[in-house]
């Protein structure tokens, strides 16, 4: 099958948002988070999950998780426990406590395994305090995708500042964070321009 060239203007520049010119890729995954890239100037990305499954989160947290008005918990053991009802995180999240919602415990954390569905557990050191009334942290919740799976993104955010006026190519965005659940997660990736 045969593309069609890239159109280009009066002047010669590549109007890139008119071609459908397919870029394939393979993309391999450890265990520990990394950003996945693509040029910004894709019109859209479909991703096929080939071996290991895919832990996957956005480029910034999104779950709003409200913080309870009690007393931060001393668990002994380097840990500290956070009561936040219902929070909807599992072993391995991260969440951030943003500036202004706890005197002691702002930044980001991860949850241990020692949490519950009403409670964080996570590495800090213990200062004692009471978390207001009101308080609140973002939550990244990391959906996982099994071998076999297929994943579409219709159209991936261009970037102005990434778009080079001088004819270089264009810069790159990151999509996505992902890691493998465990050993590599091996990716094949098909871009579109």
């Amino acid at each position: 099958m045969a593309y069609l060239p890239v159109p280009v203007d009066d002047n010669g520049w590549k109007l890139t948002d008119l071609a459908s010119e397919p870029i394939p890729a393979r993309i391999t995954l450890t265990e520990t988070f990394s950003a996945v890239r693509f040029a910004a100037d894709i019109k859209g990305l479909a991703i096929l999950v080939s071996s290991g499954t895919l832990v996957m989160k956005g480029t910034s947290p999104g779950n709003v998780i409200s913080l309870n008005n009690a007393a931060v918990v001393n668990n002994g053991d380097g840990t500290v426990t956070v009561g936040a009802t219902g929070h909807l995180l599992t072993d391995g999240d991260e969440f951030v406590i943003p500036v202004g919602q706890s005197t002691n415990y702002a930044g980001t954390h991860t949850v241990l395994a020692a949490g519950d569905a009403n409670s964080l557990v996570f590495t800090h050191a213990f200062t004692a305090e009471t978390i207001a009334s009101g308080a609140y942290a973002f939550g990244y919740v990391y959906p996982q995708f099994a071998t076999g799976t297929v994943l579409a993104i219709p159209v991936c955010k261009k970037d102005p500042a990434a778009l080079n006026t001088n004819g270089t190519p264009y810069g790159l965005q990151t999509v996505f964070n992902g890691k493998a659940l465990s050993g590599t997660c091996t990716l094949e990736c098909l871009t579109w321009r």
